[in-house]
């Protein structure tokens, strides 16, 4: 059985306060790219990676077309 980020060297941080997804729906609808978002939350690329999978699977952001890469 493997469990997924089950290595004390990730160091993931999958918990988001509001005031920190209203600022992630306004970059990716301005078109922000993965790293520039991750850069101005002061978070891992892989934090707002998988934040940008759950808030896509629950449909609460739109396909935008350039996907994480942005304009």
């Amino acid at each position: 059985m493997h469990y997924l980020f089950d290595d004390d060297r990730i160091n993931l941080n999958p918990i988001f306060k509001q005031r920190e997804l209203d600022k992630f729906y306004e970059m990716w609808e301005d078109g922000a790219s993965l790293s520039t978002i991750a850069r101005a939350m002061k978070r891992k690329n892989l934090d707002i990676t998988l934040l940008i999978i759950d808030r896509a699977e629950a449909g609460a952001i739109k396909d935008r077309g350039t996907g994480i890469f942005g304009q």
